[in-house]
């Protein structure tokens, strides 16, 4: 988004799984120990990361130390909230302009056109959802996406999905509620409530598999979970 073609960017963690789960290669050392900039969120977070920084000499941005963030308590899926990643955006402009000051007009003419962008998908979002009154949420990942927005969120989350009493408990949700829609994360089994009176939406929402990260992937994403949510309207 703000530096496009001019520098080359690596993205370790790139499987659809949550970086929690995340396993180092070798070749991540490499990669870190050459790049002028890490970015990381925190520790908890990026389990992989503590050991990859303690051998970064150079610039290290640690995500979880911007105050201005908006954050849930043991939940860091913090780039599905479009105002977050405003801040985001923010932050790292100042921090790449300082870094590399020849792109600096590059990144600042990238990050206004960036912001407009990310306006018209908040646009977007609003337009699509407006007659989504509720949805339940059984993975705390996809939490950030509905911040900001007139959807409200029952939350269901549990490690034994399979027990009669979470059963039970979704089922008295799913009586309560007017669009009776489950959103799931892609890591979870959505077998497991086909025979539940609702409509299943999975998310693509712990982490996006992307190979070749481009300026406007970002965008792209964020669509295709916007209308993935759609579905509950009908």
């Amino acid at each position: 988004m703000l530096v496009k073609d001019k520098t080359d960017i690596e993205s370790l963690a790139i499987s659809s799984d949550c970086p929690h789960h995340y396993n180092l290669k070798p070749s991540d050392l490499v990669k870190v120990k050459n790049s002028d900039i890490a970015i990381y969120i925190n520790e908890q977070f990026d389990g992989f990361a503590e050991k990859l920084i303690d051998n970064h000499s150079k610039n290290i941005i640690k995500i979880s130390d911007i105050k201005s963030l908006t954050t849930i308590k043991d939940n860091w899926h913090i780039w599905l909230d479009l105002n977050n990643a405003v801040i985001l955006l923010q932050e790292f402009a100042q921090i790449f302009s300082e870094k590399f000051p020849e792109l600096q007009e590059d990144i600042n003419n990238n990050l206004s056109t960036t912001l407009k962008e990310l306006n018209k998908l908040q646009e977007i979002k609003n337009n699509e959802l407006a007659t989504i009154k509720d949805v339940i949420l059984l993975s705390d990942s996809s939490e950030y996406f509905f911040l900001n927005t007139n959807i409200k969120t029952a939350k269901l989350y549990s490690e034994s999905q399979k027990s009669l009493r979470y059963i039970s408990k979704l089922e008295d949700l799913i009586k309560e509620s007017n669009n009776k829609c489950l959103v799931l994360s892609n890591e979870q089994n959505s077998r497991l409530y086909d025979k539940l009176n609702a409509k299943i939406i999975i998310l693509n929402s712990e982490n996006w598999n992307v190979q070749n990260i481009g300026s406007n992937t970002f965008q792209n994403q964020y669509l295709q979970m916007i209308y993935q949510v759609k579905k509950c309207i009908h």
